[in-house]
C-alpha cells in the first residue's frame, strides 16, 4: 500500500450482523472500489451474523435465534441477496445453491379468529404475482407500493379470502340484494382498490371524492356490524363458526377501509410523510380514519405490532409502534414483490451470511474474529474516535481461519467454536466458554487497540443498539443526540424455542395441510408466551438425522421476554444468563402444556401436551417435561442480542448514518434512521447501505429503496 493521496482509505467496520455486512458489500461492489477503501471487519465469537446467527447442532440439526425470513417488500435486501448469489456463482468459482435454490416462494399466512368462540388455526393463502426479486427499484415511490398491494388485495377479494367470499350462502345473497339496491351490480369493495388507484394517481387527489368512496365502501362493511339486521340474522339461524364468519368480515372490512383512508387522506392529500405520522400511536391513527375500538384487538389490525415486537414496555398488553412505521410496513407487506414471503432453504447464517461472508472475503475484505469491542474513545476534543478498544478472545491456529463447514448443498456455522482451529482449543472447550456472552470477561490475551489515522480513517459502529450503552459510553456522554436516542428508544429481549415431532403436523391435528413438501405457514397472534410461530417442516431434510429416529414435523416459536425492557444490566452478574436461560425453559414447559394443543390438538394425553412427541438429541431415556431440554430455547439477553422497538414519537431521535456527530464515525443498524425505521433485516441492508453512502460522500437516497 502507497501512502499519500493514492493510499487505501481504511475503513474499521465493528460488528458483523447485516449492518455491517451490507455496508462492506456496497463498499467493494466494483473494482475500482475495492482499490477505494480498505476494509476490515472486527467480530465477537466465531461467526457472523448477530441476531441472524444460526448454527449447525447435534444431527446438523439448525438452530437460530428466532423466525427469520424475508417479506416479499424486502425490496433491498432480496435485491442484495440476488446479487450475491449471482455473483458467487457466475464470478468467483460457484457456490453451492442459486438463490432459486436458497429462497423458497411462500404464500401462506395462519390466523385466528377471536376465542372463545373460534380458536382453530386456519391457512389464508395470498395470490402471487409476476415480480422477482431484482424489481425493487420499481417501488421506490409510495404509490408504486401502494398500487401493489391494492392488487394484491383485489387478488384476495377476487377469490375466498375476500371480506365476504366465506360468508354462508343466505348472507352472501342478502349482501348481494344489498349491493344492488344501493350501487348497482358491482362489488364496493373491489370497486374501492379501483378507484382509488385512479384518483391518487392524480396529482392532486380529491379528498371529498376520496371520502365520497370510502363512504361507499363503509356503508358494505356497516351491513355486517353488531346490531345489524344481517349480524341478527346470523345469530338466530347460524351456527356457531358461521358467526365467527361473519362477524371476522365485518372488523376485517372496518380494519381494511380505516387503513386505506388514513394512506390516502393522510400521505397523498395532506402530504405528509412516514415521519410526521410517526408521532402518533399506530392505534389512535387507526381510529381517527374510522377503524373501530372493537376492530382493533383483532389480529390483522395487530399483525405488523406482533411481528416486529411492538412492545416496548416488554408487556406484550401494550403494542406501541409510529403510525409511519406501521403504514410503511403495511405497504411493503402487501406490495410485494413474487410472494408475501421468502423463506429461508436452510439456516439463516447458512442462507444469508455465509454467501455475503464469502462474496466479502473473495473481494478483499478482511476479517478478524475473536474480537470483542470494549470501548470507542474519542479524543480530547471530542469530536472524532481516537481509538478503538477491543480484547482478542482466543488466537487462532496458524493457517486460515475456516469457520464454515460443507454439510450437503450448505456452508455452515457451528452452534460452538471450532476447537480445533484454536490455540488451547481443548482447555477452552472444557471450560464451556461462552464467546459470545458479555458476561463472560475470560481471556489471557492483551487488549487490542485501534488507532485513528495509523488503523483506520473511519470507524462503521454496526454494534445493535442494545449494546451502545456500554461500548460507546464516552460518545453517549458526550453528545446529546446519542443520549436521547439511547434513552429514547427502547430494546427487548426475546425468547425463542424450536421443537422436532416424531409425526406430521397433519397427524397431530393442525386443520390444514399444504399441497407440496415445499409449502409451509407463518403466523402470529398465536398465544403467549410465544406470539409468532412458524411450520419448518420442510428444512427437516436438510439435517442429519438417524433414519430410524427422524422427525417429521419441526415448529419455530418466538417472542419477547416480558419485562425485559429498560433492564440495567450487570455484567459481573455471573448467573443472570442460566437464570434467564431457566425462565424461558419453565415458560417453555407451560406453552406446551398450555397452548400448544389449540394448534395441535392431538399431540394431548391427559389433557396435557405429551411431552413424547419430542424427537430427543442424546439422551433418548428422558422422560416427560425433560425432554424439553433436548430441543433448542434459548434467551436472546445478550446486549447486542436486543430487539430495537419502534413506538410513536422516537423517529426523530434516531441517528443517522452521516450525522453521527464525530467526524470519522458512522453508524449502521436498524436503530438508525433508514426511512423504514422498524426491526428488520430489510431496515438493517438499508442502513449499511446508507452508511456506504456517507463514506463515499453520496446522496443519502443513492441506490436506498424506499428512504425518504
Amino acid at each position: 500500500m502507497s501512502d499519500g493521496a493514492n493510499r487505501k482509505k481504511r475503513i474499521a467496520i465493528l460488528g458483523g450482523g447485516i449492518g455491517g455486512l451490507s455496508t462492506a458489500f456496497e463498499l467493494t461492489r466494483t473494482t475500482a472500489l475495492r482499490e477505494e477503501h480498505e476494509v476490515t471487519i472486527y467480530q465477537m465469537g466465531w461467526r457472523l451474523g448477530g441476531k441472524c446467527a444460526s448454527g449447525r447442532g447435534d444431527n446438523e440439526r439448525i438452530e437460530e435465534h428466532g423466525i427469520h425470513l424475508f417479506g416479499g417488500g424486502y425490496y433491498n435486501a432480496l435485491g442484495l441477496m440476488k446479487e450475491c448469489y449471482d455473483e458467487l456463482n457466475a464470478h468467483m468459482g460457484g457456490w453451492p445453491l442459486t438463490f432459486e435454490q436458497a429462497f423458497e416462494k411462500q404464500y401462506h399466512s395462519m390466523r385466528w379468529y377471536q376465542p372463545p368462540d373460534d380458536t382453530v388455526p386456519r391457512a389464508t393463502k395470498l395470490p402471487s404475482n409476476a415480480l422477482g426479486p431484482g424489481d425493487g427499484t420499481r417501488f421506490d415511490s409510495i404509490y408504486a407500493m401502494l398500487c401493489q398491494m391494492l392488487e394484491t388485495l383485489d387478488g384476495i377479494m377476487a377469490n375466498s379470502g375476500n371480506p365476504f367470499g366465506s360468508l354462508p350462502l343466505p348472507l352472501r345473497w342478502g349482501l348481494k340484494l344489498l349491493k344492488r339496491l344501493k350501487y348497482g351490480d358491482i362489488d364496493p369493495m373491489r370497486a374501492l382498490l379501483t378507484e382509488l388507484r385512479d384518483e391518487l394517481g392524480k396529482a392532486d387527489p380529491s379528498e371529498e371524492r376520496l371520502n365520497d368512496m370510502f363512504g361507499r365502501a363503509s356503508e358494505a362493511v356497516e351491513a355486517l356490524e353488531p346490531g345489524s339486521l344481517l349480524r341478527l340474522v346470523a345469530r338466530i339461524f347460524l351456527a356457531k363458526e358461521e358467526v365467527a364468519d361473519v362477524r371476522n368480515a365485518y372488523h376485517l372490512g372496518n380494519y381494511l377501509v380505516g387503513l386505506l383512508r388514513g394512506i390516502a387522506i393522510d400521505l397523498f392529500v395532506k402530504r405528509q410523510t412516514f415521519d410526521s405520522l410517526d408521532a402518533h400511536h399506530f392505534e389512535d391513527w387507526l381510529k381517527s380514519h374510522g377503524v373501530s375500538e372493537t376492530t382493533l384487538p383483532w389480529g390483522f389490525a395487530q399483525a405488523p405490532a406482533g411481528i416486529l415486537y411492538a412492545y416496548p414496555s416488554g408487556d406484550p398488553a401494550q403494542p406501541d409502534m409510529g403510525a409511519g412505521a406501521y403504514a410503511h410496513w403495511v405497504l411493503r407487506t402487501f406490495g410485494y414483490m413474487g410472494a408475501p414471503f421468502w423463506l429461508f432453504h436452510g439456516g439463516t447464517g447458512e442462507v444469508i451470511i455465509a454467501p455475503l461472508y464469502e462474496a466479502l472475503k473473495r473481494r478483499g475484505v478482511k476479517f478478524e474474529f475473536f474480537h470483542k469491542v470494549e470501548r470507542l474513545e474519542l479524543d480530547a476534543a471530542g469530536k472524532s474516535v481516537e481509538k478503538v478498544h477491543m480484547r482478542q478472545q482466543a488466537s487462532i491456529k496458524a493457517g486460515p481461519y475456516e469457520p464454515l463447514t460443507r454439510i450437503g448443498d450448505h456452508q455452515c456455522w457451528g452452534s460452538t467454536p471450532p476447537w480445533q482451529q484454536l490455540e488451547q482449543g481443548s482447555a477452552l472447550k472444557a471450560s464451556n466458554i461462552d464467546f459470545e456472552s458479555y458476561w463472560v470477561d475470560w481471556s489471557d490475551k492483551p487488549e487490542v487497540t485501534l488507532m485513528k489515522e495509523t488503523d483506520y480513517d473511519k470507524v462503521v459502529c454496526a454494534i445493535s443498539l442494545g449494546a451502545l450503552p456500554y461500548v460507546c459510553a464516552d460518545l453517549v456522554a458526550k453528545s446529546p443526540s446519542w443520549r436521547t436516542m439511547v434513552d429514547k428508544i427502547p430494546t427487548i429481549a426475546t425468547q425463542t424455542l424450536q421443537i422436532w415431532l416424531d409425526k406430521s403436523s397433519k397427524e397431530l391435528g393442525l386443520p390444514f395441510d399444504f399441497p407440496s413438501t415445499k409449502e409451509s405457514a407463518l403466523g402470529c397472534g398465536f398465544a403467549k408466551p410465544y406470539d409468532g410461530l412458524l411450520d419448518c417442516y420442510p428444512l427437516i431434510e436438510l439435517e442429519r438425522w438417524p433414519k430410524s429416529d427422524t422427525p417429521v414435523s419441526l415448529w419455530y416459536f418466538s417472542d419477547v421476554i416480558a419485562g425485559s425492557a429498560g433492564e440495567k444490566l450487570n455484567f459481573h452478574q455471573a448467573g443472570y444468563p442460566a437464570q434467564r436461560r431457566a425462565e424461558v425453559r419453565a415458560r417453555s414447559i407451560y406453552f406446551l402444556n398450555t397452548q400448544l394443543p389449540r394448534l395441535l390438538p392431538k399431540a394431548v394425553r391427559d389433557g396435557q401436551f405429551d411431552f413424547g412427541h419430542l424427537v430427543t438429541t442424546g439422551t433418548p431415556t428422558l422422560q416427560g417435561e425433560a425432554r424439553i431440554d433436548t430441543q433448542a430455547y434459548r434467551a436472546n439477553i445478550e446486549p447486542s442480542e436486543r430487539y430495537v422497538t419502534a413506538p410513536h414519537g422516537t423517529t426523530q431521535h434516531r441517528i443517522k448514518a452521516a450525522e453521527s456527530g464525530f467526524a470519522n464515525l458512522v453508524v449502521a443498524g436498524d436503530w438508525t434512521y433508514t426511512g423504514l425505521n422498524v426491526g428488520c433485516v430489510e431496515a438493517t441492508v438499508m442502513s449499511g447501505k446508507l452508511a456506504a453512502n456517507a463514506i463515499r460522500g453520496l446522496s443519502p437516497s443513492t441506490g436506498v429503496i424506499g428512504y425518504r
